[in-house]
């Protein structure tokens, strides 16, 4: 688990340097050779993109059921945290210096939660999958003899019958289920995962049939047999 915040922390550290350098370079070429400042500011846009995605994934945990504040608030802060970058150097202002330090930091710590929880949940689905490849091996190996077997029919219901095991489910189901951990609606867990709303449509519904999520006025929430 270490490792794999190691490797979040390296990944999420370029986002606010990128930014924060970028603005102080962006203030101190503007005076100088504004195309070099011009050229800073495409360099601060792709940055931005990224590093967007992923602070408005952490803020996404914090949104109600109808309500959409993350997205506004992330663009915000990115925004901020290089406007003051840029001012700092500009204005020569304390205030803005501290201000875009702030907020590299909050953008530091968006970025490494959202892709620590990236690598988590890769990780966990994998191991899923190694488990699904494993397991008819290990129940072909399991098998009773015939006799038994048939002296087990004889008794009762067949417990295959008995016990619907619901089939393998995939790594975005997966991650659905632990997204549910509190009652959501499809928007909120779109823009929490940062998937498609037609993605989290259709796993919702095969999560449903199974009988593993319940649908409850537009909520849906994990049911007991998920739990278990």
């Amino acid at each position: 688990m270490l490792g794999v915040y190691a490797q979040a922390a390296i990944a999420a550290s370029a986002m606010p340097v990128v930014g924060f350098i970028t603005g102080k370079v962006v203030g101190e070429a503007m005076g100088k050779l504004p195309v070099l400042a011009g050229v800073g500011v495409v360099v601060y846009a792709v940055a931005l993109a990224a590093s967007y995605a992923h602070l408005r994934h952490y803020y996404a945990r914090f949104d109600a059921e109808g309500v959409r504040a993350s997205p506004f608030i992330a663009f915000a802060v990115e925004v901020a945290t290089f406007y003051l970058s840029f001012s700092s150097v500009v204005l020569g202002s304390a205030w803005a210096l501290w201000g875009s330090l702030v907020g590299a930091g909050v953008v530091f710590w968006g970025n490494l939660t959202s892709m620590s929880l990236g690598l988590v949940e890769r990780k966990r689905g994998v191991d899923a999958r190694v488990n699904r490849e494993e397991a008819p091996g290990e129940a072909g190996n399991a098998r009773a003899p015939v006799g038994e077997a048939r002296e087990v029919n004889a008794v009762g219901p067949r417990r295959e019958e008995e016990e619907t095991l619901p089939a393998p489910l995939e790594e975005e189901e997966l991650s659905l289920l632990e997204a549910l951990e509190v009652p959501k609606g499809p928007s909120a867990l779109a823009r929490e995962l940062g998937w498609p709303k037609s993605t989290v449509a259709k796993r919702l519904k095969r999560l449903v049939s199974q009988g593993l999520v319940e649908a409850r006025d537009g909520v849906y929430r994990r049911a007991e047999r998920a739990s278990a």
